[in-house]
């Protein structure tokens, strides 16, 4: 089985980590391969700067698909261009805000979701509600830290989860879910990434880089099945659609 773990990010400072994190949880017979665009912001806080990251992502997507993956994963809880690359690939696609929030509702009563900055955690709060998981989640909150502030002070980021993790439990959490990828790679990768990790004063952690990763596997071993995404409304193929028209867009827009 072979996994593209694609960071939306125009930089590569954080695939190392995120594959070390991965290759520890990944299945003896998976390979993952991490990577990152080619040019775009080194981080997603804003609409703006999501907004131009989206096609480029999705083209990856489509790619891996040619290229013989198995199942990709857009490695960002803002779940970035995942509906529209879902699309347009037979290959399960995911991103990693759905899986992970749909996980913490099994394994808790209650579950809140701790981002990087307060200008994420409403778009956080957002996702869950469009999910459909509003009644399950306690809050949105955030460590208060830039990706470059995560990037440079690692051992802050692991303070202020720890403090974030307490804020869940008062508010009445039993799962906390890590609503930032790279936020959640520093913070396992200074408190050390063991059983323990994943259970922190109570509460259940959960890393969306690992939940991404293994709910991929588990897609792509049921479409070899035959389970697949349903295209019969909210995923239908443009190309079922019309292939003409589909090529005639991607040639307008130089994608093809």
């Amino acid at each position: 089985m072979k996994i593209l773990f694609m960071n939306p990010f125009g930089t590569d400072r954080y695939n190392d980590l995120i594959q070390r994190i991965l290759n520890q949880a990944k299945r003896s017979d998976t390979k993952v391969v991490v990577d990152n665009l080619s040019k775009g912001p080194t981080y997603l806080d804003y609409h703006y700067y999501k907004n131009f990251i989206v096609g480029e992502l999705i083209e990856r997507g489509i790619q891996a698909e040619r290229d013989g993956y198995d199942g990709v994963i857009f490695g960002c809880m803002l779940d970035p261009g995942v509906f529209e690359a879902k699309e347009n690939v037979d290959i399960p696609l995911i991103g990693t805000h759905e899986p992970t929030i749909h996980l913490a509702a099994m394994l808790g009563h209650r579950f809140a979701v701790v981002t990087n900055s307060d200008k994420s955690a409403p778009s956080m709060a957002n996702l869950v509600r469009h999910y459909g998981l509003e009644d399950k989640c306690v809050g949105s909150g955030s460590i208060r830290m830039s990706l470059d502030e995560i990037f440079a002070r690692p051992e802050q980021c692991k303070e202020n989860t720890l403090e974030a993790i307490r804020w869940c439990k008062e508010r009445g959490a039993d799962v906390m879910v890590a609503a930032c990828t790279i936020q959640s790679a520093y913070f396992m990768d200074a408190y050390g990434l063991s059983k323990d990790t994943f259970s922190i004063e109570g509460l259940t952690y959960l890393d969306p880089n690992i939940i991404g990763l293994k709910m991929c596997e588990v897609l792509v071993d049921l479409h070899k099945m035959g389970i697949s995404l349903s295209r019969n409304s909210l995923f239908g193929k443009p190309q079922d659609f019309s292939i003409s028209d589909w090529h005639t867009v991607r040639k307008t827009f130089g994608v093809e």
